[in-house]
């Protein structure tokens, strides 16, 4: 099976169901408990994780799960006994119904591991195969101003009135301008993104992200540019439908 990495296109699910119910939360049972076509799962440590209804059989085999906080800040659900390596419930969900994850890449959850402070997103549709870098990359820019904007890269500055968007490239923030709209903002950071991923381009190797700037220092074709520009602009209106 060929994989790939591709945008998000199912924003609508990701922002569902982040309000475990009362009769969930006052239920003991370690088993995941479920709710229409998700499942809830208790952790430890006042954690719970959503699953799809699909994933249901393969968590329950594993009996109690574990949160473990990640070097990120973010929480995972974990198992494993002594002398055993941990499984992972995100990599246990997405083998269960693709298979074993290919040599190389990783799994990266595409709106981060947690809906709020007790809830973990192990969902199929907040998961994608990734390279370490694309992973960690999605990581950083979610971290960076994640609570003022539904796209990564982007937040909301209020004493200018614009949108301001930014990267996080091997620790270093690098800001990529303020615009008017939301969605621009966006797609400026999605063309930051694909000139790093694809050509190694940090930010600060051209003036300006212009079509016409990064065409003159990689010497690309006007079809070239032009895929760059449109699939930036379907990765954000993927998001947002």
């Amino acid at each position: 099976m060929d994989y790939q990495y591709t945008e998000h296109t199912n924003v609508q699910s990701y922002s569902n169901h982040s309000v475990i119910p009362d009769h969930v939360l006052s239920n003991p049972s370690r088993f995941p408990i479920v709710v229409g076509d998700f499942a809830y799962v208790r952790l430890t440590r006042g954690k719970w994780a959503i699953i799809d209804k699909s994933s249901v059989i393969a968590v329950e085999s594993i009996g109690i799960w574990y949160a473990n906080r990640g070097p990120s800040g973010e929480w995972y659900a974990l198992r494993g006994d002594r002398g055993s390596r941990y499984t992972r419930m995100h990599r246990l969900v997405f083998e269960t119904t693709n298979g074993p994850i290919p040599s190389g890449m990783e799994i990266d959850h595409i709106h981060g591991t947690n809906i709020n402070p007790i809830l973990l997103d192990n969902r199929l549709s907040n998961m994608r195969l990734a390279t370490h870098r694309q992973n960690t990359q999605n990581t950083s820019d979610q971290r960076v101003g994640k609570t003022s904007s539904r796209y990564p890269g982007v937040s909301w500055y209020t004493r200018v009135g614009n949108w301001i968007s930014h990267i996080q490239i091997q620790g270093k923030v690098y800001h990529l301008g303020s615009y008017g709209s939301e969605e621009d903002a966006a797609t400026v950071y999605q063309i930051a993104l694909k000139l790093f991923e694809q050509y190694d381009i940090f930010p600060t190797e051209v003036s300006d992200l212009s079509p016409v700037s990064f065409s003159m220092k990689l010497g690309l074709t006007e079809d070239e540019i032009g895929e760059i520009v449109d699939s930036a602009w379907i990765g954000v209106y993927n998001r947002n439908h």
